[in-house]
């Protein structure tokens, strides 16, 4: 009688779970840490987004509107180094690029190797205030020199000067601790030459120099705003 007692306690709680209120007490004060763990979290979250849009703002732009912007890679047209002073949405900037170029002439090549520096007003549209993506537009003064040849003569000197306008899309992000990070996503941009001297290949320098140009996103730029 005694073992059958025995059994009956020991299996008693799988069939007849403990009634509600005997289990209420320690259930309760785990569904109100949980509830308070989840509700920090949420908090949590909406700080980060909120933080993020902020960061991202026409606000936080407009209250950062003085700034130096270093980019490296193709962020520009022919240039891979660029200094860049921001004035709100506008910006000035010189850059420096070395490129090297050949383009066949009915059966004849013709072959460039250039140094090139520019400066630049640009202006910056973004379509949505509240994120960082926007239309970048400007116009070049460029100055080109290095040398040419034609097949496989000897290289001579070249030299050119002209405009360049751009446009290009692409991510810049103000923080509230004054850095900025962007990149410039797709770009393109066509030279008019206003002048040229020495090998000039009868014209054939210049029509490469003229060529559409494209850019993609090898390029980084980061910098500090002041005010």
């Amino acid at each position: 009688m005694r073992s059958i007692l025995l059994y009956f306690y020991l299996i008693y709680p799988f069939f007849f779970p403990q009634s509600a209120a005997a289990q209420s007490a320690p259930e309760v004060t785990l569904m109100a840490e949980l509830d308070e763990t989840y509700d920090e979290e949420l908090a949590a979250d909406d700080d980060d987004a909120k933080r993020f849009l902020a960061d991202n703002s026409e606000e936080l732009r407009t209250q950062f509107t003085r700034g130096i912007i270093l980019s490296l890679g193709a962020s520009r047209p022919w240039q891979w180094l660029n200094l860049a002073f921001n004035q709100g949405e506008n910006q000035f900037t010189v850059g420096f690029g070395k490129d090297s170029s050949e383009r066949i002439f009915e059966s004849s090549a013709t072959n460039v190797n250039l140094t090139h520096l520019a400066v630049s007003a640009e202006r910056r549209w973004f379509p949505v205030r509240e994120f960082p993506l926007a239309l970048t537009y400007g116009l070049s003064y460029g100055d080109w020199q290095g040398t040419s040849k034609f097949n496989r003569e000897e290289n001579k000197a070249y030299h050119a000067s002209g405009l360049i306008g751009l446009a290009s899309v692409g991510l810049h992000v103000q923080r509230p601790d004054c850095w900025y990070w962007g990149m410039s996503i797709l770009g393109t941009s066509r030279s008019i030459i206003l002048s040229e001297s020495g090998n000039t290949q009868g014209g054939k320098v210049k029509r490469i120099l003229e060529d559409q140009k494209n850019w993609g996103i090898l390029n980084f730029s980061v910098g500090r705003f002041f005010e």
